[in-house]
């Protein structure tokens, strides 16, 4: 069996790992979640529009608009959080990160000799990519 060949049957059994099986549930109910859809959609209109306001000279900005945009911003990033589409979908989405991490440091650590956890400083803000640590 070839190099490719066996990328191709890991491929196969990340693809079928319960983890991402849990992962792409979460992620056809959050794609599917209309009132989702609808509060993300005003949430980047809303971040738009900051972006618009803060791309004027100082003094042509509107500190109203600006407190209103944020207010609203904020009211909308709360109940984004709080819907059970989303957690489901974020929780998800840092379980596989997490399993593709410790595969791409397994991998590190086996081709190269690297392993990625032995330098843990546990202060992920000192790390590298592939940490694989935590």
């Amino acid at each position: 069996m070839t190099t490719l060949e066996k990328a191709t049957e890991l491929a196969n059994a990340i693809k079928n790992d319960p983890l991402l099986i849990e992962y792409q549930a979460a992620r056809a109910a959050y794609e599917a979640s209309p009132e989702l859809k609808t509060k993300m959609t005003e949430y980047n209109a809303q971040r738009a529009i900051l972006g618009q306001e803060f791309s004027k000279e100082v003094e042509e900005q509107s500190p109203e608009l600006l407190d209103m945009v944020r207010h609203r911003m904020d009211e909308l990033a709360s109940e984004i959080a709080a819907m059970p589409e989303y957690r489901d979908f974020s929780a998800a989405q840092l379980k596989v990160t997490d399993l593709m991490n410790a595969i791409n440091a397994e991998i590190q650590r086996v081709v190269f000799g690297i392993d990625p956890s032995a330098e843990c400083t546990h202060d992920c803000s000192s790390c590298h990519a592939n940490c694989g640590g935590h």
